[in-house]
């Protein structure tokens, strides 16, 4: 009777030695693990603690201080505003 770690080496096996090349192989690899990561990512938790919302008030107080020695126009101000809301 054949091992797991044998089954699994003798699958590996012929999956490199089949049809299917390595650079298919590799792209496949980064596929999932692309899959894998953006689950990880967007599985993160919703609220926010206390250093990010610390750090968000501080980019508004800079955004301030910015805007009075560079005033921004219109479009950039309700740009700014859509980045926030979509950001929360």
């Amino acid at each position: 009777m054949e091992s797991s770690l044998g089954r699994s080496a003798s699958l590996a096996r012929a999956v490199l030695s089949g049809p299917m090349s390595n650079s298919r192989l590799l792209s496949a690899a980064l596929v999932l693990s692309l899959a894998g990561g953006g689950a990880v990512l967007t599985s993160g938790c919703r609220e926010k603690g206390p250093a990010e919302r610390a750090g968000e008030k501080i980019d508004r107080k800079l955004d301030k201080v910015e805007d009075a020695l560079d005033p921004k126009g219109p479009a950039e101000k309700a740009g700014r505003k859509i980045d926030r809301a979509v950001d929360r």
